[in-house]
């Protein structure tokens, strides 16, 4: 199966010098937050991809609106997410070296762009594969990544490559169901910042967008009303 999910022209021709610099130099990224046990992926034509490394100086960082870090796959070296700092709002333009990476929507779904110094673009905007696009579920009781990215060079990248060798984010960067602050407690204080996400879910981060669907259904709607009072009030919560 290969789809139509090559990287546009404009971009194509980005000023690589630009971005080998970078990969280059380095950047200071955030540690890891993905786990050190479930961190793998298969790419058709590469082999096996490590998305924690050493976790400190390399290894992936799950932020609210990006990915950041830097991969390791044994046969093609490192891939670059992006440094995690897009230049204009929170998501990469993708419309210069400077500034590519991977974006992660409010409802999990990935897009943007990855570079492997070996073997080039690897394209995380595959929503024309449907249900096995490539996206993220940030909240329990999953916290993984699933689907496919596209390498014309590497062929489909499997995100969850059997059902016990996946990449999950580590147990404590899950978000639980109606914890909208993050702070681990679910409370009044959470109410704020689920009514924020209540009235314009396309501007949340994908965190504050999964603790507040809390029937699982990919909308923050008026279903999720009830849902989110009991939890907070009666701890009939979607997650321990």
């Amino acid at each position: 199966m290969k789809a139509n999910v090559n990287h546009a022209t404009g971009v194509r021709h980005v000023a690589l010098a630009s971005l080998a610099l970078v990969l280059t130099a380095g950047a200071a990224f955030a540690q890891s937050n993905i786990s050190p046990v479930n961190k793998w992926t298969w790419a058709e034509n590469a082999g096996w991809v490590n998305w924690f490394d050493n976790g400190v100086t390399s290894g992936a960082f799950v932020g609210n609106f990006v990915l950041s870090g830097y991969i390791w796959a044994e046969n093609i070296g490192w891939i670059y997410l992006g440094d995690g700092v897009p230049d204009f709002g929170n998501t990469y333009s993708n419309a210069t070296a400077a500034d590519t990476g991977v974006n992660i929507a409010a409802d999990g779904t990935l897009t943007g762009y990855a570079w492997a110094e070996n073997a080039g673009w690897i394209n995380f905007d595959t929503a024309v594969a449907g249900p096995l696009r490539a996206r993220l579920n940030g909240c329990c009781t999953d916290g993984r990544l699933h689907g496919y990215a596209w390498g014309e060079n590497l062929g489909w990248i499997n995100l969850e490559p059997t059902p016990g060798i996946f990449v999950s984010i580590a147990p404590g960067s899950i978000r639980k169901k109606a914890d909208t602050d993050a702070n681990t407690l679910r409370n009044g204080r959470d109410a704020q910042r689920f009514i924020q996400t209540f009235l314009n879910p396309a501007a949340a981060s994908h965190f504050d967008f999964c603790a507040s669907d809390l029937n699982s259904d990919g909308v923050v709607n008026n279903l999720d009303v009830p849902l989110f009072v009991n939890c907070l009030l009666n701890g009939a919560c979607v997650c321990p």
